[in-house]
């Protein structure tokens, strides 16, 4: 059930980009739709879509393309720019068997072109007006390039200093009880 609910989400998220010409914006019915593309889709291409690779401007791009091409990753991570990702799209949208579009990921932890501090220090300014501004802007331009899903700050209380993660959240460490 999980699977269905992931991949229906996917599938009706990326209707809006690439994909949308295989379903009519007017079309009532896009549970159904979606519904004939699982019963289409077999176990392994399921499980593509639920598989992230990385690209660093395709340093292994025979690879990738050959794991887009046999449907076995739905999202890229760490494709740098608009055209790299245009490359990679094309691929999955007119040479898989179902042309189901990629998501493009990227961490956005602390800014995207524009670098601002890292949350913690964000958090410290107690500034809620340039910590709104400086996610706007990471997002503006983040999707500018094409990303459609961020691995951006997370509101949590680390709680044991050795996880060394800790800069990525708002909050500060907490002793344990």
């Amino acid at each position: 059930m999980k699977i269905i609910f992931v991949l229906a989400l996917l599938i009706s998220l990326q209707m809006s980009s690439v994909g949308a010409e295989t379903l009519p914006a007017n079309q009532p019915d896009k549970e159904m739709f979606i519904a004939h593309l699982l019963g289409e889709m077999t176990l392994e291409e399921k499980v593509g879509q639920l598989t992230m690779s990385y690209d660093t401007e395709h340093a292994k791009k025979p690879e990738l393309f050959r794991l887009i091409s046999a449907g076995q990753t739905g999202a890229i991570i760490g494709t740098l720019s608009r055209a790299a990702g245009r490359e990679l799209q094309d691929v999955a949208v007119q040479h898989t068997r179902l042309k189901i579009p990629l998501f493009f990921g990227f961490d956005v932890i602390h800014g995207y072109r524009t670098i601002f501090p890292i949350d913690l220090g964000l958090a410290a300014s107690w500034d809620m007006d340039a910590i709104a501004t400086s996610a706007r802007i990471a997002a503006q331009e983040a999707s500018a390039d094409g990303v459609d899903m961020t691995f951006a700050p997370m509101v949590d209380i680390s709680r044991d200093p050795r996880w060394g993660r800790s800069e990525e959240h708002t909050s500060e460490l907490q002793s344990q009880p």
